[in-house]
């Protein structure tokens, strides 16, 4: 009985997610601060984080980020995001990128509500997650929130 219990609270363990809107950041034509420079999150083995961006026009994710094991990042709407939540998989996406151990960005989006996702399906175990230079969400036109 005491397996099963401990076998319950792994799986809530390792299924938990990380998840922030960027309405609460710093924000204003000049973009959208999502992540900022020097933040550092852990995350286990299929646990992913998200970040909100809503923006009434395009615009562009960028930063850079450094990873102590690898990671994919993925652009998803919120109704594919919801699924991941739900079923800790990957129903679809508008861009990925990865495994990779660092990467660059300059992500395109389009007008509407988005979920900006690292998840973490290395099998090797946990990985920190450093954010190198901010990642911002700038608008093309509009505002961003």
């Amino acid at each position: 009985m005491v397996i099963v219990v401990v076998m319950i609270a792994i799986a809530v363990v390792l299924t938990t997610t990380l998840h922030k809107s960027s309405g609460t950041s710093s924000s204003g034509t000049a973009g959208t601060i999502l992540d900022p420079e020097g933040l550092v999150f852990t995350l286990g083995y299929t646990q992913f984080g998200g970040t909100s961006v809503n923006s009434s026009a395009g615009g562009t994710i960028t930063g850079s980020f450094l990873t102590s094991n690898t990671v994919s990042l993925y652009l998803m709407t919120p109704a594919q995001f919801a699924v991941l939540v739900k079923n800790i998989t990957i129903p679809g996406f508008e861009w990925t990128m990865g495994p990779v151990w660092s990467g660059n960005l300059s992500v395109p989006i389009s007008a509407g509500a988005w979920e900006f996702v690292f998840d973490n399906q290395n099998r090797f175990g946990s990985t920190e997650v450093l954010i190198s230079t901010n990642i911002v969400f700038t608008p093309t036109t509009g505002t961003a929130s």
